[in-house]
């Protein structure tokens, strides 16, 4: 059995090839993990501050009809 150099250098450009895009991939994901953590941090902030105003104006409604 006689190898052929095309086919090691076939096969070595598809396995870098391989490794390249399963790093992206991982880069990737954790990058979009993070940014669905803040974005689930900032919409948590929004309901809290809805929140507050809304005890807020509950409170300046009662003082007002007083």
């Amino acid at each position: 059995m006689q190898i052929n150099i095309e086919n090691v250098f076939y096969f070595i450009s598809l396995s870098s090839f391989v490794l390249f895009v399963g790093a992206w991939y991982g880069s990737t994901k954790k990058k979009l993990a993070e940014i669905e953590t803040d974005l689930k941090e900032v919409k948590n902030d929004k309901y809290e501050i809805i929140d507050k105003l809304a005890r807020i104006e509950t409170k300046l409604d009662y003082l007002t009809k007083q």
